[in-house]
């Protein structure tokens, strides 16, 4: 009889732990629910933070060569190459139809297989702009993370921001 009234306590005090361990996990999930609800990684504000903002004024060459500036993109893409899901979504943008897609990728501190990686992602169907000048306009407009896309309208403005391509024409 003993034995059972131990195994009894210890089963309560082992179901009462395991209770409160559920109940901290649940609190962990909903702080990174609302840090996510933020936008971006820890609560950085997300692509829809762009909307309403001005492409800012840049002359830069392209890795063709061509003089660009901030008239000569509509469907915009900031990508990073050190990043798995910009090289992903640098293939994707690459085939996309809109001709005035230009992208900017930001080197920053990736190794040369990966910024080879990207630029091969991308290939040269849109325009393709790189470091300075992709660091610079990045900070300018505020992109907080990459991949972002964004729709720029004939004034210049950022009409739609999203992290995909799917995403942004629905």
């Amino acid at each position: 009889m003993l034995f059972l009234v131990a195994a009894v306590i210890v089963s309560t005090v082992l179901c009462l732990g395991n209770l409160l361990l559920t109940f901290a996990i649940l609190r962990r999930l909903r702080d990174h629910e609302e840090r996510l609800a933020g936008g971006g990684p820890f609560g950085s504000p997300g692509p829809d933070a762009l909307i309403g903002r001005t492409m800012p004024a840049f002359t830069g060459t392209s890795t063709r060569g061509e003089a660009v500036s901030e008239a000569t993109g509509r469907l915009v893409g900031f990508f990073s190459a050190s990043c798995g899901p910009c090289r992903e979504l640098a293939a994707e943008f690459a085939r996309h139809p809109d001709e005035g897609r230009m992208a900017f990728v930001v080197l920053e501190s990736a190794s040369e297989p990966d910024r080879a990686a990207i630029l091969d992602a991308l290939g040269d169907s849109p325009t393709v702009l790189v470091d300075p000048t992709s660091q610079a306009v990045a900070e300018a407009l505020g992109v907080r993370s990459f991949p972002t896309l964004v729709q720029v309208d004939e004034a210049d403005t950022v009409v739609e921001a999203r992290h995909s391509l799917a995403a942004l024409a629905g």
